[in-house]
């Protein structure tokens, strides 16, 4: 699915996004979380481009990012 995304459609395309988070999940489940982060940030760069500043996948984004560097032990207190 992400060889046709990258191949076949545009970055502001929305199945692109839902490909990138279940890489995301997908990677989090094989505890490679620099890939997780890797493809949460390419899903913000689809939402960013198709959906409005106050959309919900914002909030999920940025919090599965935050739980990502939480398991990491990235954070200050």
């Amino acid at each position: 699915a992400l060889t046709l995304v990258e191949k076949h459609r545009s970055l502001s395309h929305s199945d692109a996004c839902c490909v990138y988070l279940n890489m995301a999940s997908l990677y989090s489940n094989m505890g490679e979380y620099a890939n997780v982060l890797f493809f949460y940030q390419k899903a913000m760069d689809v939402v960013k481009i198709n959906l409005p500043d106050n959309h919900r996948l914002f909030g999920y984004i940025y919090n599965s990012i935050g739980d990502t560097y939480r398991i990491l032990g990235q954070y200050a207190t």
